[in-house]
């Protein structure tokens, strides 16, 4: 009976700290860089100019594109200068994380921004598909630069 609880625990231990795998910067194209970072960098300057029009020239899955449209720009972009001021941009790329699964081809790519009313770092984190590169969820501000370790502690705060 000790061997199996022992089991059981060791399994559970080695299951959470295998969810994802950190992709060094060096391994991640300068395409794929440029695609996410031109992409965040567009939506925010969009807000700083209050243009809440249509996002061109990237690819965007169908599942976010309705978090992007006029209406819901205009109050992504609200929220954004209410919480961390009118001037925001990207200070630098802080990590490409991906899921282990087979079957996820997402990549997270978490940057570091730069505002005026953040007292501590703060990261956008920006999903991104192998494939042809198209722009999907998550689109998640967090003050922890690991997008999944910062998910899983929104999950247990849910549980409390």
């Amino acid at each position: 009976m000790k061997i199996v609880e022992i089991l059981v625990v060791v399994f559970s231990l080695t299951s959470c700290s295998s969810y994802y795998d950190t992709i060094p910067l060096s391994r991640v194209s300068e395409e794929r860089k440029n695609v996410a970072q031109n992409f965040a960098q567009t939506i925010f300057t969009k807000c700083q100019n209050k243009d809440y029009s249509e996002i061109e020239g990237f690819n965007i899955s169908k599942r976010f594109q309705k978090y992007i449209v006029t209406d819901s720009l205009k109050r992504n972009c609200d929220w954004i200068e209410k919480k961390f001021g009118a001037n925001i941009g990207i200070d630098h790329l802080a990590s490409v994380r991906t899921a282990k699964r087979p079957s996820d081809f997402l990549d997270v790519f978490s940057f570091e921004l730069k505002s005026d009313k953040a007292t501590k770092p703060v990261y956008l984190h920006l999903g991104l598909y192998r494939d042809k590169n198209f722009v999907e969820l998550p689109y998640y501000f967090s003050s922890n630069e690991n997008y999944f370790l910062a998910m899983w502690k929104k999950y247990c705060k849910k549980k409390k």
